[in-house]
């Protein structure tokens, strides 16, 4: 009997204490406000970009750094990856990954915030169609042109090719991508574009053309990359020796102006001291 007191004594307390410490730990957390953003690349390898977030007590929304959060294609895991200072686990999916299709022919990648001490527990999912995008860059008449097309992969291998779909084509530049136009894709999955002429290239005129079905509903974000030489050739090189204003040598106009102002400031107090050393003079003779 009294072993039986003790055990229920023992019992009571343990739940007592798990409850506070359950009360304890969710009181610490918030909850998450995460966006989950997918892109498929040039070489069929898939990006899962996941950013968390959580409100503070002023109100700002404030990165969750050091979160575990676990990537997932359908029920089959991928990866688990701690967010950055940012608030952000990115995980690329390789290309060579078997990835399991959904009864509907979609692709679905499920991403989760773990327990932790910062936010709460929190699953997001998205779902999209698999395609392949092909692009042809030619030269038609002095016209650059882009030939592209596109197919709806199946999970078998089966390639269909996809109804009509915008496409925009951009250029990267230094700090972002420069949109230099728009397309579609006609009901037989292919379509052309009209490069336009005037890009800047780097030495050798090379650009790097991109082309990306975005914010799809169907297909979410897929782009194509290729590399060719329809950019105009930019010399960014930066002489060894040159005279600017930003340099230590000043460029020779500003030398020679500042020494035509300087001599005529000397010279103007030079004939000052002149026309004292004639006053002086005069009344000296004077007396």
């Amino acid at each position: 009997m009294i072993i039986i007191k003790r055990i229920l004594k023992i019992t009571f307390f343990w739940i007592l204490f798990s409850g506070l410490n359950f009360i304890h730990i969710n009181a610490q957390t918030a909850e998450a406000e995460t966006e989950l953003k997918y892109l498929k690349n040039t070489d069929n390898s898939r990006s899962l970009t996941y950013a968390v977030k959580y409100k503070a007590e002023n109100g700002d929304l404030v990165p969750a750094g050091g979160v575990t959060i676990n990537f997932q294609c359908g029920v089959n895991s991928l990866a688990s990856v701690k967010t950055n200072q940012n608030g952000i686990a990115k995980y690329v999916v390789p290309a060579s990954t078997r990835l399991m299709y959904q009864d509907d022919g979609k692709l679905k990648f499920v991403v989760s915030v773990t327990t932790n001490k910062l936010v709460m527990p929190k699953t997001d999912e998205i779902s999209m169609k698999d395609i392949e995008i092909q692009m042809d860059c030619k030269v038609e008449d002095s016209i650059k042109k882009i030939f592209f097309k596109a197919f709806e992969l199946g999970p078998n291998g089966e390639r269909k090719s996809i109804p009509k779909t915008d496409i925009n084509f951009y250029v990267p530049r230094m700090f972002s991508l420069l949109k230099v136009g728009e397309g579609s894709f006609g009901e037989d999955g292919t379509g052309q574009f009209e490069f336009p002429s005037g890009i800047a290239g780097d030495s050798v005129g090379n650009i790097t053309i991109i082309g990306r079905i975005e914010e799809n509903e169907v297909y979410s974000n897929v782009e194509k990359q290729q590399k060719i030489a329809w950019g105009v050739p930019e010399n960014h090189h930066i002489p060894k020796f040159q005279r600017a204003l930003w340099t230590a040598v000043a460029p020779t106009w500003m030398i020679v102006t500042l020494t035509i102002l300087l001599l005529g400031v000397w010279a103007h107090y030079g004939f000052v001291f002149y026309k004292l050393w004639k006053i002086k003079q005069e009344s000296r003779h004077e007396v």
